[in-house]
């Protein structure tokens, strides 16, 4: 299926309704599932609706971003970077000879400094795609009064209206054909559908277009060694033998033939979220999930042939471990991909569904005059900067949450301060500004802010150290969360920092 979203569209990576809310790069099939189950699940018998929106026999897969006509997959962890070698994108595509598969162990002279590459996705030709969010600061209105309530605000980070996507709904050969015409005329009736938060705002129209043909899985390797990799395309909710969740699951937790973990060939982040189901009005119970992006290894502790191979990639092909109806657990078996130390890209891109074909016609060349080369360079200088604005937006609400959380867990008073003031946050500004000039500026800046004993943050330990809380209810200090905010910029660190930094500034001057 084909998705173009008419509005913005608002999907929080975790239902909490407090703190920065980070926003989803992809359309989840939980949200295409909930949307046929508001309007099919109390046509259907008892047992139908068990089998279209429970039993995994049926999936909503999730609804990846398309690039250049060809649909994109998650950046799979284990790509990296070197940190001296800046330039592994150019016009949109990935330089394969500047991204490194640690899969198969580090490059001959290993770089300085190892980066994983930023988040995004990647199509087979090589492609690379960022999907553009937009995050917006609104005040929370007061019950009460009807009006804004003093110093509470919130922000959404939404996904920007005009972008495709493409997903697919799967289903076994066991499914009644009259449940697969029921999905057809649901389709042809509502092309439009409501996605995400803020429904009832201005957010949250995407149009929905069937397509004919199935949206295949990256390519598998030929050569079937001994060793088993898994590119996961979506979340993977996995349990153990005991029934408990694990972010380590073993072979046989997955159903894979008799198998041994391969730990350093293995590139895996997690997340854990509760999702929320609108028509009970509750959340239900927390999902801990590896990411998509990750990369498991294993060791066939025996060989597989042929026949044991294709049994083996059609079983994957059904998804793996929990939720599988709502787009978890879809994988790449021993992708092509991931197979070599340097990706190898396709020469063309693939047809797809994606759009309709139309007549080649040559691109505009750039003229080679001065003033062109100006106007490219401040296009370029504007999305960079209107990237970093966002950043720090959303930093800035974090920063509001730390601050409230510490004087719960403080007991300090509304006029007591429960934060670094305006004198450390200059010192910050400062530092991320002698940084900028500096030859191996994040390294510096880093050194200035945590390195000896006259850096920012050791200077005033009772205000850095401070114990607080984030959104989630983890402890933590603001000298923690500015390294984890420092780690996330680690191309443009000084220019980022030094902007939250002055975000902070005229945060704590506007207040009484």
């Amino acid at each position: 299926m084909r998705f173009e979203l008419l509005d913005e569209v608002v999907i929080s990576s975790r239902a909490a309704s407090a703190g920065g809310q980070p926003g989803l790069d992809y359309l989840p099939g939980a949200n295409l599932l909930g949307a046929v189950a508001a309007a099919l699940y109390r046509t259907l018998s008892r047992r139908d609706a068990w089998t279209l929106f429970h039993s995994g026999q049926v999936r909503f897969g999730n609804a990846l971003p398309v690039v250049g006509g060809e649909p994109a997959w998650p950046l799979p962890l284990c790509w990296h970077r070197s940190a001296g070698q800046p330039g592994w994108c150019e016009r949109g595509r990935i330089r394969a000879d500047h991204v490194h598969n640690f899969m198969h162990g580090h490059p001959a002279a290993p770089p300085p400094a190892a980066l994983p590459l930023p988040r995004g996705y990647v199509a087979l030709s090589g492609q690379y795609l960022k999907p553009k969010l937009l995050f917006r600061m609104k005040t929370v209105v007061s019950r009460e009064s009807g009006r804004p309530a003093e110093e509470r605000t919130f922000g959404y980070e939404s996904l920007a209206e005009g972008q495709h996507f493409l997903g697919e709904i799967a289903y076994d050969a066991e499914v009644a054909a009259g449940l697969v015409a029921a999905l057809e005329a649901f389709f042809a009736a509502r092309p439009i559908l409501h996605f995400g938060r803020s429904r009832s705002a201005q957010y949250g129209r995407v149009r929905c277009e069937p397509v004919a043909r199935p949206l295949a899985n990256p390519p598998r390797s030929e050569a079937a060694g001994p060793e088993l990799s898994l590119w996961l395309l979506s979340d993977l909710a996995a349990c153990d033998r005991h029934g408990f969740p694990t972010l380590a699951p073993a072979a046989e937790d997955l159903g894979l033939p008799p198998a041994d973990p391969l730990p350093r060939q293995t590139f895996a982040a997690s997340r854990a979220y509760s999702p929320y189901n609108g028509f009970h009005q509750l959340y239900g119970s927390e999902r801990q999930v590896l990411s998509q992006g990750s990369v498991l290894a294993y060791r066939l502790r025996e060989p597989l042939d042929t026949v044991a191979w294709a049994d083996l990639a059609a079983r994957i092909e059904q998804g793996l471990g929990l939720y599988r109806e709502a787009g978890l657990g879809r994988c790449a078996l021993a992708p092509a991909l991931l197979a070599t130390r340097h990706p190898c890209f396709a020469a063309t891109a693939p047809a797809t569904p994606a759009t309709p074909a139309t007549p080649a016609t040559p691109a505009p060349g750039l003229p080679d005059h001065p003033l062109a080369r100006w106007l490219l360079d401040a296009a370029e200088t504007r999305s960079v900067q209107g990237g970093m604005r966002h950043w720090a937006g959303q930093a800035l609400a974090e920063l509001d949450q730390l601050e409230r959380n510490a004087r719960r867990l403080n007991g300090l008073r509304e006029d007591q301060a429960a934060s670094p003031g305006r004198s450390q946050w200059g010192r910050v500004a400062e530092a991320a500004r002698q940084a900028t000039a500096a030859p191996h500026s994040h390294w510096r800046l880093r050194e200035a802010l945590f390195g000896d004993a006259n850096a920012v943050c050791r200077t005033h330990p009772e205000d850095w150290n401070r114990p607080t809380a984030n959104a989630a209810g983890h402890p933590l200090t603001y000298r923690d969360w500015l390294e984890t905010k420092l780690a996330e910029r680690p191309e443009d660190a000084p220019s980022a920092i030094g902007l939250l930094a002055e975000l902070a500034q005229r945060r704590l001057a506007a207040k009484p």
